[in-house]
């Protein structure tokens, strides 16, 4: 994009003109609104496991979300650490330690590690 951000009004169209213009995105740019505990999706949205009988990982769900629109819940994640990332689920006793960070995922060598990253991930 130009210095100074886009060009024009500022409105939306705007800035996905400039961003198709300069970018070229391969997918539609991806948005999260998280719905409040017990509030009903809309009934357009599909689901992994719902629509399919499948659960992903994080990454294929942002890949989905991207490519077809798709909604995700907790039911559709496979990922402990994703489902406690967006608020499903609290941290357990081993990873508030940082076990599920260690050693296979994140390569880290001890415990001390696995915590500390715990930590940084909760800001």
């Amino acid at each position: 994009m130009p210095e100074g951000g886009p060009q024009g009004s500022g409105t939306p169209a705007a800035v996905n003109d400039e961003v198709e213009k300069f970018v070229r995105p391969q997918t539609f740019p991806l948005a999260i609104r998280m719905a409040k505990p017990g509030e009903p999706l809309p009934g357009r949205v599909r689901r992994p496991a719902a629509d399919m009988g499948i659960r992903v990982a994080i990454c294929q769900s942002f890949s989905i979300a991207r490519r077809y629109g798709w909604g995700f819940g907790r039911d559709d994640l496979s990922c402990p650490l994703a489902k406690t990332a967006f608020g499903f689920e609290t941290w357990t006793r081993s990873g508030t330690q940082g076990n599920h960070l260690r050693p296979r995922q994140a390569r880290l060598e001890t415990a001390l590690g696995g915590s500390r990253t715990r930590r940084e991930f909760d800001g």
